[in-house]
């Protein structure tokens, strides 16, 4: 049977397929409550603001965990003296992608910034999810506006309907056109995705690719 589901996410009309389509966080509709349960709780020592902000980073790191090796080419232009790429994109999802107090806390997911750099992003790119497979295609751009080939591409895919850990599919490149990637359990589950790319040699790395929603198990 056929669990069909593409973009239940709805983006604005100009964020579709152009770099920094992240940016939708002044969108209400982009921002969803988040349940989440920290491992410790509040210290007699500490206000209500300031388990609040623990609970937030505990939460940051959770979500971006595994990109922490990702992190250090994804912001490469970022891992500078003693602020890593990683703590980057801690810092960014602090600032963009969550608000509210704990434990009313909403996460903004489209705000999340998993890259960022002026490498060239996926032209022209698509994404959709179709008999358990999650399909992103894209324009290779034939070696046009310092895009190679051989540029890496990554699908980075978010468990929202368990503990939070992203998966990182990072076997493709530019030139292949397209990611194809069908690893996934058969419960019902709600998942994001994003997509980055980074170059050859390391040096630089586009912006993030906010891809949209889709669930699994239909």
């Amino acid at each position: 049977m056929s669990n069909f589901s593409i973009f239940c996410y709805k983006p604005k009309p100009y964020a579709m397929n152009i770099l920094n389509s992240w940016k939708s966080e002044d969108d209400e509709a982009d921002w969803m409550p988040y349940n989440y349960k920290p491992r410790s709780g509040k210290s007699i020592k500490e206000s209500e603001l300031q388990y609040s902000n623990r609970v937030k980073f505990s939460l940051a790191n959770a979500i971006l965990n595994n990109i922490r090796s990702l992190a250090k080419i994804s912001f490469v232009k970022y891992n500078k003296g003693r602020k890593s790429g990683y703590n980057t994109a801690v810092g960014l999802f602090l600032t963009n992608a969550i608000r509210g107090d704990y434990p009313n806390l909403e996460v903004n997911f489209s705000a999340i910034e998993l890259s960022k750099g002026t490498l060239p992003g996926l032209d022209k790119w698509e994404f959709s999810f179709n008999n358990n497979t999650a399909l992103l295609t894209w324009n290779s751009q034939s070696e046009t506006r310092k895009a190679h080939d051989d540029d890496s591409v990554y699908l980075i895919i978010l468990n929202l309907s368990e503990e939070p850990i992203i998966q990182v599919i990072d076997d493709a490149l530019r030139g292949d056109e397209k990611i194809d990637f069908t690893k996934f359990n058969t419960k019902k589950a709600d998942y994001v995705a994003w997509a980055c790319v980074t170059n050859r040699d390391n040096t630089n790395s586009s912006n993030t690719h906010f891809l949209g929603y889709f669930k699994t198990g239909i």
